[in-house]
């Protein structure tokens, strides 16, 4: 199984249009922003998987590489 991921800073529920739309099964939100719980609903309806990170997106994508995740 592969496995997309969008890292975004954004926290609203066009994030889990967008995911749906191109097949991303995790987002990540950066920057330690809030997920509210509108979008924490939707997500779970279509099975899609939400993290929340400190870090900033290049922070958190160079990490990710570092693990094998591409």
């Amino acid at each position: 199984m592969t496995l997309f991921f969008l890292i975004t800073i954004q926290n609203h529920l066009n994030i889990i249009g967008v995911a749906v739309m191109a097949g991303i099964s995790v987002i990540v939100i950066c920057e330690g922003h809030e997920v509210p719980d509108n979008v924490i609903e939707k997500a779970d309806k279509e099975q899609i998987a939400i993290f929340r990170s400190q870090d900033n997106a290049f922070q958190l994508a160079g990490k990710l590489h570092e693990c094998g995740i591409r």
